[in-house]
C-alpha cells in the first residue's frame, strides 16, 4: 500500500485545486450577481454584454440569421421547381413480383444530387423527394407517382425496368383537388396519422421475403389485405397512403455495425440468447447490405360525415403496415404528435387543427413536417410498395385492359446518371 501513497498525494492536491478553482468562480460569479441590485435594468442588461455576453449573443444572433437565410434561399429554389403527377397502371396479367421492385428503387438512388457547398448554401439546392401514393376514388384503386419534372425520364425508365409492360402517363390535375382543407367542415370527417417505427432505423421491418411459404412455394402478398378493404370503399370514401421517399448517403449503415458490435458483446458479456441474438444480427446486417431512402408515410380517410366511418379507414389503411412487424426486431406505429385524435382540453379545436395540418401537409407532399423520417432500404420500400400481382388482383385495381408494348426505344432502361432537378 505505501507504494501508491505518492499517488493519493498527488490527486488530492489536484483535487484541492479543481474544488479552489470551482469556489473561486462560484464566489466572483456570486459578487457579480450582488452588485447587479446596484443597477437599474438596462444598465444589468450592459453590464452583463460588457462583460462577455456579447458573445452568446452573437453566436445566438449568427445562427438565427443563417436558418433565415437557409429557408429563404431553399424556399426560392423550391418555387423554381416543377412537379408533376404520374399515373401507373399495370396489365391485368402483370406477374411481376415485389422483387422487381426493389430493382426500381434501386436504381431511384441515382436521383441523389444535393449539389456543393456553394449550391447548398448559396443557391438554396437541396435533396428533392418522390411521393409514391396508393389511392381510393370511390372503391376504384389508383397508383400514382408525384416527382420533379426534372426527374421524370429517371422515375420512368425505373419502372419500365421492373415492369416493361406498364402504362405510364401524366395526370393533368391532381386528385388531392378534392380534398377539404378546412376543419371543422360541414360536409366531411377526416382520419390520418403519419407512421414511425418503434426502435432504431437500424432494425429490420418484416419484409416479402417472409411471406413466402417454402413447403408449397407460394407468396401470399402482405398487400392484398389492403386491395380488399380498399375495394370495399363506397361512394364518397377516400383512402390515400403516401410514401415519400429521400435519397440519402448511405452513412447510416455505419450505426448499423455499431449495433452489431454492441449486441454481440452484449451476447458475449451476459450470455444473452445466442439464437435470439444472431436472427437479429443477421436482420440487421441484411438492412443495411442494401441501399437505404429517408422516408415519410402517411395515412388519410375522409368520407362525407354521413359515410364516415373511422373503424373501416383505419382498419383498412394501418392495419396493413401491421404486417410488417416483428416484436424482436421493428415494425410501424402511428405517430401520436401528428394523429387525429385529442384528448382533455379544447379537443374539438385541437383535432380540427390537426386535420388541417396533415392534409396540408398531404397535398404539399412535405418530406419534413410532422412525424421525424425514418430509413427504409429498398427491399422494405418493395415490401410496402409494389404493383399488383395477377394472383392477388381484384377488381377495383385501375390497370391496363390488355398487355402494352415494349416502353419508348429512346428510354434507357438498365443505366442512367443522375439528374439534376433542372433538367428535362
Amino acid at each position: 500500500m505505501e507504494v501508491f501513497y505518492p499517488f493519493i498525494s498527488i490527486l488530492n492536491k489536484i483535487g484541492g485545486l479543481i474544488l479552489g478553482f470551482y469556489s473561486f468562480v462560484f464566489e466572483e460569479l456570486k459578487k457579480f450577481i450582488l452588485s447587479l441590485n446596484d443597477y437599474s435594468v438596462f444598465e444589468v442588461i450592459w453590464k452583463i454584454f460588457t462583460s462577455g455576453g456579447w458573445i452568446v449573443f452573437a453566436f445566438v444572433f449568427a445562427w438565427g440569421f443563417w436558418n433565415l437565410w437557409l429557408n429563404y434561399i431553399q424556399g426560392k429554389y423550391a418555387s423554381k421547381v416543377k412537379w408533376i403527377l404520374l399515373s401507373i397502371k399495370v396489365p391485368k396479367d402483370n406477374k411481376y413480383p415485389p422483387q422487381v421492385a426493389e430493382k426500381m428503387f434501386t436504381h431511384l438512388a441515382s436521383a441523389k444530387s444535393g449539389g456543393n457547398f456553394i449550391d447548398r448554401y448559396f443557391k438554396g439546392v437541396f435533396q428533392l423527394s418522390l411521393s409514391f401514393e396508393i389511392v381510393c376514388l370511390n372503391g376504384r384503386i389508383k397508383y400514382f407517382v408525384y416527382i420533379p419534372q426534372g426527374l421524370r425520364h429517371l422515375v420512368e425508365s425505373a419502372i419500365y425496368s421492373a415492369y416493361p409492360e406498364a402504362e405510364i402517363s401524366l395526370v393533368s390535375e391532381d386528385y388531392t383537388i378534392e380534398a377539404p382543407t378546412e376543419f371543422p367542415n360541414e360536409k366531411y370527417n377526416l382520419w390520418g396519422t403519419e407512421l414511425t417505427l418503434y426502435k432504431e432505423d437500424c432494425y429490420p421491418i418484416r419484409t416479402y421475403p417472409a411471406f413466402e411459404l417454402p413447403l408449397i412455394k407460394e407468396f401470399i402478398d402482405p398487400l392484398s389485405s389492403l386491395w380488399e378493404s380498399l375495394g370495399k370503399f363506397g361512394s364518397g370514401e377516400r383512402g390515400w397512403i403516401q410514401i415519400i421517399i429521400t435519397p440519402i448517403s448511405q452513412d447510416w449503415k455505419k450505426q448499423g455495425e455499431k449495433l452489431i458490435a454492441k449486441l454481440n458483446k452484449e451476447e458475449q458479456d451476459e450470455g444473452a440468447s445466442k439464437t435470439s441474438n444472431t436472427k437479429v444480427i443477421e436482420g440487421i446486417q441484411r438492412k443495411i447490405s442494401k441501399i437505404g431512402f429517408r422516408t415519410k408515410i402517411r395515412l388519410i380517410y375522409f368520407a362525407p360525415k354521413e359515410v364516415f366511418d373511422k373503424g373501416k379507414g383505419v382498419s383498412a389503411l394501418l392495419g396493413v403496415f401491421n404486417q410488417f412487424s416483428t416484436l424482436d426486431m421493428n415494425g410501424f406505429k402511428p405517430y401520436s404528435r401528428v394523429s387525429t385524435g385529442a384528448d382533455y382540453f379544447f379537443v374539438k379545436k385541437r383535432i380540427a387543427k390537426k386535420q388541417e395540418r396533415i392534409i396540408q401537409n398531404y397535398i404539399k407532399r412535405s418530406a419534413g413536417a410532422g412525424a421525424p423520417g425514418f430509413i427504409l432500404n429498398v427491399e422494405e420500400l418493395a415490401s410496402i410498395y409494389h404493383y399488383p400481382v395477377k394472383a392477388f388482383m381484384v377488381p377495383p385495381i385501375e390497370r391496363t385492359s390488355s398487355r402494352r408494348g415494349a416502353p419508348p426505344p429512346n428510354l434507357a432502361l438498365d443505366s442512367w446518371g443522375p439528374l439534376t432537378p433542372d433538367q428535362d
